[in-house]
């Protein structure tokens, strides 16, 4: 397989529910760029797509990571920031929203290899879900099976700003429940079975993080270990990955290694505790913890880069090819209009000549990122920011997914190195920012 030129598509993904508060322009007259990672003057394109990118949506960091065929041939950090001010590494840890989701959809098969469950599973057979007092669950909800949830087709609440968001509703449920904040998962999950389903089963997708939610709520119940211990041997210790790990949501608790999240000037009230105080987005305004298995991970773009690569030649033990398969399968629900569909975890699309691309986004407060496999051309890639413009949630997203994917498809197979970066920077220490 080799890079080739072609035409790339491509869709959006929706991802937590965005603020309306605009973000201030940058004093962008005193940044300056500090580039991190190893040079290849054939893929200096790359760095000039991407910093294009960032100093139009005036992100301070970013990190970006690509692979061919099962190398890691490209590895830079990025910072676009007063003088003085440390750029991520490669290996720098950025939290990853929605992209914890293709993680959470890698562990649930995994269950389903181990014959532990089955996709046609009703989810209430794994977990208890039980109606605030006063109020009834809807009667379908018996129905909904694990495949339905994966696939986000169970009519659960949406996460695109049509309906209230669990996840996003740490107020409203602690009022309903009587509770203090901030409120628990299982708090979540008792005032989301008292509304009814959105939609009917199997007919319609819906964007859903609480339905991640539930699966990393599945995987721990089955499994007998805490979700995030369960991803980490089971997922990522077999395709040698260590180092990611559900995020905390305070920067005094912030990782080693783990960089620094803008907050564009943003402030949101917690929702840690009901003294209604104003804090930066990032830190506080949203619950990272709850987020979890649908969006609470942190890790590297190398990380995700290896994981994308062990989907192209999974080591023993891990997914099958089978299981792949069936994570990329169109629903029955078929397409939508553009050709796409959500299949367990990953966006897909088919090309016209049968090859496919998959691809999952991550949007949070401080946080945008993109991981993509081009399976027909055998390259992946991940590109970690650690800013969102919450008046425009999506618009670096598609700008740096375009920007990625129109270098790719002018970089000819000459360009890029033989060797593979991944042995050096999976040993080493996240980097410093």
């Amino acid at each position: 397989m080799r890079i080739t030129r072609r035409r790339f598509v491509g869709a959006a993904v929706a991802g937590a529910a965005a603020a309306v508060l605009p973000r201030p322009a940058g004093a962008q007259g005193t940044n300056v760029w500090t580039t991190t990672g190893q040079a290849v003057s054939s893929l200096a394109a790359f760095d000039t797509a991407i910093q294009g990118v960032m100093q139009k949506w005036t992100i301070p960091g970013g990190a970006f990571a690509l692979v061919v065929e099962g190398r890691l041939v490209y590895a830079r950090g990025y910072g676009w920031a007063p003088a003085g001010t440390a750029a991520p590494m490669p290996t720098s840890l950025f939290r990853i929203a929605s992209l914890s989701k293709p993680i959470t959809a890698t562990a649930l098969m995994l269950l389903v290899q181990q014959g532990l469950l089955s996709l046609s599973d009703p989810i209430v057979q794994h977990l208890s879900l039980t109606p605030p007092p006063g109020a009834s669950a809807d009667p379908r909800l018996s129905q909904v099976t694990l495949l339905q949830t994966a696939q986000m087709t169970a009519g659960f609440p949406a996460s695109d700003g049509s309906t209230a968001d669990p996840m996003f509703s740490d107020q409203a449920i602690a009022q309903a429940l009587n509770v203090p904040l901030p409120v628990t998962v299982p708090e979540i999950m008792q005032w989301t079975t008292g509304r009814p389903l959105a939609s009917a089963l199997g007919t319609a997708y819906s964007y859903s993080d609480y339905g991640y939610l539930l699966l990393g709520q599945v995987i721990q119940a089955v499994s007998g270990m805490p979700y995030e211990q369960f991803v980490q041997q089971h997922v990522f210790a077999p395709i040698g990955v260590s180092g990611p790990q559900i995020g905390y949501p305070f920067q005094n608790e912030a990782l080693p290694g783990e960089v620094t999240y803008d907050d564009g000037g943003v402030m949101r009230p917690t929702v840690y505790s009901s003294s209604g105080q104003l804090v930066p987005y990032p830190y506080g305004g949203f619950n990272i913890g709850n987020a979890s298995s649908a969006g609470g991970w942190v890790a590297s773009a190398v990380h995700l880069a290896k994981l994308a690569a062990s989907y192209d030649n999974p080591p023993p033990g891990w997914l099958t090819s089978a299981s792949i398969q069936t994570m990329l399968a169109e629903p029955s629900l078929g397409a939508d209009a553009q050709g796409f569909w959500y299949g367990i975890g990953w966006l897909t699309t088919k090309l016209a000549n049968g090859n496919q691309i998959s691809l999952h986004n991550g949007s949070l407060p401080g946080t945008t990122t993109i991981l993509e496999r081009d399976i027909s051309s055998g390259a992946s890639w991940a590109l970690m920011f650690n800013a969102r413009n919450e008046s425009d949630p999506f618009g670096s997203y598609t700008d740096a997914l375009n920007a990625v994917r129109g270098v790719i498809a002018q970089t000819g197979p000459s360009a890029v190195p033989s060797g593979d970066l991944f042995p050096e920077l999976l040993a080493a220490a996240p980097g410093s920012i």
